[in-house]
């Protein structure tokens, strides 16, 4: 049994299963309270969707339901429970889990003639059919699985329990149950059943949201049917076995039906649609011997798993034999995944054959990795490819663990495969039943594979950039390399160019002698022992300035929303430059280089043209094959800035951008691994605002430049080439935490640390060893050091820069070993890295995609903690309100606080009511703050600080609140009369409890006139009583 026969590995599993269960019970609750006052007997789960404490999560549409149906799982939880109590002898267990089951038979949820309510809505208060708290409709097949955990559990308690009532109860429920689904569910002409119905049995062929259902006639879901007709049928139902035999016959003769049954999904081929058909035609076709249905199951459902299994870690996250979903949603769920374990223990179990144990325990021992937190706590799936978003996951990993689950169904699901399988190999229960032991078992496991563990052992490195002037001179390229190694640096980065002394583009020619140097030098870097990376400079042309120079190309160039034509840039859409990239990389690669670095102009904004870009032709053409009309430059970009019409077609636009970019970067990754197949690559960046107004996702895009099963490398850009501002070296690394939190954990972080021109005046050595620490405090691994001139050859070091650098290597080792593995914690001032596909320009230019971030900057002067982008309390700006909607609603619980751009957004979105804002507009231009008495002013109460001289950087906003909404105003704008005139900061108690903060500025940069003392003071109090909790730390001094 390879590594699956162990003592450890049946304690790991044992540990994994515990640690769920113990969760799920820390999730039940007494159902309520009767007429006399007292507690009810019974338990219900305090909901069906809860975070890693137990904590109710109010905005998901799970979040206030309970019961039986979809998701909250209430009787299969108590299966599942009820055997775990059985298997460890605790009664306590056995005891809560019948509580959980009397709770569905005895409050409310069977009716009399056998319906079975799906949920209870705790908030409302009322029974309800489905997810959306309405009864519009159901899905009947999930409510035939209610009917078969009936079943099963009064099957495990006869065998069990010794009470004879509680079975009784069970399958009469079930028996009605199945009568009920036999009279109100039609067939279809496909002879399949829809996936949902109303109440009164007639087809619903719509999504929750109303559109047309894609897979509303071959669902799987319809499978739960069949196995409750089956197993009624065996019982001497005889209209349910003719009614099973039916469906049964249908799904074979059909080839099956494998839409998903996941409510809120829409795929032709769902994992757990072969799961479950496995299991069900293995057992109906037993039960009624139906020989074919078994064949069936063998033949097609069991092999057809093996397309959505995951054979080694994805994107530094613990995937390995894991199954993902279904094509448009490819998370790894979790009860999924234990219904595919248990199908496959299950092939073992009837075939013997030990490669279908093996994909179920390799399941087992991959979600073991999972838990977290105190409780126990296993995700509801591991989103290793960001479909839900990183805001959604544990630690705000872009790639990671999901940090909510179903307590009761992808929490608990795995103890049904768990104990298959040691009950098979006779293994005794666990002699130590305390959580902590099965926490510290499972403690070791670690969540992020191999890769990132051995990213973050990895000392710093510290790498030169060496530009071509340098390297084309021997005397000169031999000294720099001498420099390299007394200054104790790790390795060099040689460039093909200089901006300072090249035009936008090379031609052919001059890139082929450029390479034959570089190929020529390369080998006296390794015999230095040095690390050699060639950074390509100038891929789609680089800033005009005087140097461009399109007419020695035959290419398309930029052309920008006005008209005009770029003279240094290429468009990526144009074949005949993609060929040009294609041979440019190859003679890269050709040098042997450990990394071959694509440069940061590559990208469609930032070049000689003012406008955004790309209108030119070949982009005009391409739009118009996408949207089925003609378009010229000037309707397309007038659409575009069209908040009414524009919504798909932003879409459409960012989508072709998005390709335009990848293809490019696939052209790229082609060339250069057809030369070089272990090379890496890595990616250039500008910074966030730049490629936001592009739509660019840098670590999809990365990962396509990549190429699978390499490191991903990249350098985020933010600029600071000088300290005159000594400040902006905080919006250089803010930014670059910004950019990091966007990327997986395996990607490698090199940073920039940039001088231009290089010059002594330009930046002092305190800001240069400020500015590299920094930056590794930003997340950054390694640095690479633009420190000498590229517009001639190495001429010395004249000014100390190695005896500097030596010296900064210990503290900056130590800081790089101590920052490994962690993660920035305090305020989130929100970010999508997609903002522009969601902006509202109202009646802006398309410049206004490039939206500005001051609000790290803000915080970090006034001393308060940036924590990641999604952390808690939230900070809103600007546009990120265009969010979706469990975004906004998970931020309310979590505690936020506006700017005013953000309160006018979501006013535009009809929260006017909720939040008790009727109106927010520009202050008058006479106004200065006035501090109230309010307590979270502390001793700042009726301080005046000066805004009217700064109105211009400050953009102060006035609130209109609604009367009787209890709103407590922090300060209030007052002109030089004294006169009131608005509410400027305001603390918001909703009426479901949350908080909200107002702030009264929408800055697009940091201004001392803002950082005074009295509003650092009150934002802090502001931030802590909106989050409920202090900030992790301030710096006062």
């Amino acid at each position: 049994m390879a590594a699956y026969d162990t003592e450890a590995f049946v304690s790991q599993l044992v540990a994994s299963a515990h640690a769920s269960v113990q969760f799920a019970l820390s999730c039940l609750a007494p159902a309520g309270t009767g007429p006399d006052g007292q507690v009810a007997r019974t338990l219900r789960a305090v909901s069906t969707f809860v975070d890693p404490d137990g904590c109710v999560m109010h905005w998901h549409d799970f979040g206030d339901l309970e019961g039986p149906g979809w998701a909250a799982n209430a009787l299969g939880g108590a299966l599942l429970l009820a055997r775990w109590g059985h298997y460890v002898g605790s009664q306590a267990v056995s005891d809560q889990a019948l509580a959980l089951c009397d709770h569905i038979l005895d409050d409310g949820f069977v009716r009399d003639d056998g319906f079975v309510w799906p949920y209870w809505d705790l908030a409302a208060g009322r029974f309800c059919a489905n997810y959306t708290h309405n009864n519009t409709w159901l899905c009947p097949g999930s409510l035939a699985q209610v009917g078969v955990q009936m079943l099963a559990l009064a099957e495990f308690l006869e065998a069990t329990d010794g009470d004879p009532l509680r079975p009784q109860r069970l399958r009469g429920a079930a028996q009605a149950l199945g009568g009920w689904l036999q009279r109100h569910v039609p067939r279809l002409e496909n002879g399949w059943v829809p996936r949902r119905i109303t109440l009164t049995g007639e087809p619903h062929p719509l999504t929750p949201e109303g559109g047309a259902d894609p897979v509303f006639d071959h669902s799987g879901d319809g499978l739960f049917l069949l196995d409750l007709w089956a197993r009624l049928g065996t019982s001497g139902d005889a209209c349910a076995r003719r009614a099973a035999s039916t469906l049964g016959d249908a799904f074979v003769a059909a080839g099956g039906f494998w839409g998903s049954l996941n409510h809120d999904t829409y795929d032709d081929h769902e994992n757990v649609a072969y799961a479950v058909a496995f299991r069900v035609l293995r057992d109906a076709g037993a039960r009624l011997g139906r020989a074919a249905w078994r064949d069936f199951a063998y033949r097609v459902a069991l092999p057809a798993m093996k397309r959505f299994r995951m054979s080694q870690d994805r994107h530094g996250v613990v995937t390995r034999g894991l199954f993902w979903m279904e094509p448009s949603w490819n998370t790894a769920y979790l009860w999924e995944n234990a219904e595919v374990a248990q199908a496959h223990l299950e092939a073992w179990l009837e075939t013997g054959d030990v490669a279908a144990r093996d994909v179920a325990l390799a399941v087992l021992a991959t979600l073991a990795h999972h838990h977290c937190g105190a409780r126990g706590f296993l995700t509801e799936g591991v989103d290793w490819d960001n479909h839900v978003g990183q805001r959604h996951h544990v630690d705000f990993a872009t790639y990671g663990a999901i940090r909510y689950t179903e307590p009761l169904l992808n929490n608990l699901h795995l103890v049904g495969p768990t104990l298959t399988y040691l009950e098979a190999m006779g293994a005794g229960p666990p002699q130590e039943l305390e959580l902590a032991h099965s926490l510290a078992t499972l403690a070791p496991l670690p969540k992020a594979a191999p890769a990132v563990h051995h990213l973050r052992e990895t000392p710093l490195r510290m790498l030169l950039r060496l530009y071509y002037p340098v390297i084309a001179d021997d005397a000169s390229f031999e000294a720099a390399l001498d420099f390299a190694q007394q200054a104790g640096l790790d390795g060099v980065l040689l460039f093909e160019a200089s901006y300072d002394v090249d035009p936008a583009l090379l031609t052919l020619d001059v890139l082929e002698e450029r390479f034959r140097r570089l190929r020529e030098v390369v080998p006296r870097v390794r015999a230095r022992g040095l690390e050699v990376h060639i950074n390509v400079m100038i891929t789609m042309g680089h800033v005009d300035d005087g140097g461009g120079y399109p007419e020695d190309f035959d290419f398309q160039f930029l052309v920008d929303e006005y008209g005009h034509s770029s003279r240094s840039t290429a468009c990526p859409l144009d074949p005949g430059f993609l060929r040009y990239v294609s041979r440019l990389y190859h003679m890269a690669a050709s040098c042997g280089a450990d990394v071959v670095w694509v440069d940061d102009d590559v990208r469609f904004l930032g070049h000689d043209v003012s406008g955004m870009t790309c209108f030119c032709p070949l982009h005009l053409r391409a739009m118009s094959e996408r949207t089925g009309r003609a378009w010229t430059r000037e309707a397309l970009v007038a659409a575009l800035r069209d908040d009414e019409m524009s919504a798909s077609l932003r879409q459409t636009w960012f989508d072709l951008q998005e390709e335009a970019m990848e293809r490019l970067a696939r052209t790229i990754e082609h060339a250069v691994h057809e030369v070089a197949p272990t090379q890496a690559i890595g990616l250039m960046t500008v910074g966030t605002v730049v490629h936001g107004a592009e739509g660019r996702r840098v670590d999809r895009l990365l990962r396509v430049l990549s190429g699978a099963d390499h490191e991903p490398v990249v350098r985020p850009g933010a600029g600071f080439w000088h300290d005159w501002e000594p400040a902006a070296v905080l919006a250089k690394t803010e930014d670059v935490a910004r950019q990091v939190a966007y990327l997986g954990d395996d990607a490698r972080v090199v940073a920039e640390i940039e001088n231009h021109p290089y010059t002594p005046f330009q930046k002092s050595y305190r800001l240069l060893a400020l500015e590299m620490a920094l930056n590794i405090l930003a997340g950054t691994h390694d640095l690479s050091l633009n420190v000498f001139s590229g517009s001639h050859g190495f001429r010395g070091d004249d000014v100390g820069m190695g005896d500097f650098l030596l010296s900064q290597r210990p503290f900056l080792t130590a800081l790089r070993a101590a920052r490994a593995g962690k993660r920035r914690v305090g305020v989130g001032v929100e970010a999508r890295e997609d903002v522009a596909r969601t902006m509202h320009l109202a009646g802006r230019s398309l410049d206004a995609w490039k939206a500005r971030r001051p609000w790290e900057i803000a915080l970090a002067r006034f001393g308060l903690p940036v924590g990641r982008l999604y952390d808690a309390p939230h900070l809103l700006n600007g546009d990120v309100v265009y969010s979706d909607r469990y975004a906004l609603e998970s931020m309310v619980q979590e505690g936020m606080v506006l700017t005013p751009c953000a309160v006018w957004g979501l006013l535009e979105q009809g929260w006017g009511d909720r939040l008790g804002v009727t109106d927010v507009r520009l202050a008058p231009r006479d106004v200065n703050e006035r501090f109230t008495d309010h307590p979270l002013n502390g001793l700042h109460g009726q301080v005046v600080l000066p805004v009217r001289h700064y109105y211009g950087v400050l953009h102060p906003y006035a609130y209109a609140l609604a009367a009787g909404t209890g709103a407590q105003v922090l300060s209030q704008w007052q002109d030089l009369g004294g006169v009131f005139r608005g509410v400027a900061a305001a603390a918001l108690t909703l009426p479901n409890g949350a908080r909200v903060g107002l702030l009264p500025f929408e800055i697009q940069t940091v201004s001392p006139a803002l950082l005074q003392v009295a509003r650092r003071d009150q934002w802090a109090a502001l931030l802590t009583w909106v989050a409920r909790r202090p900030l992790p730390v301030r710096v006062l001094e």
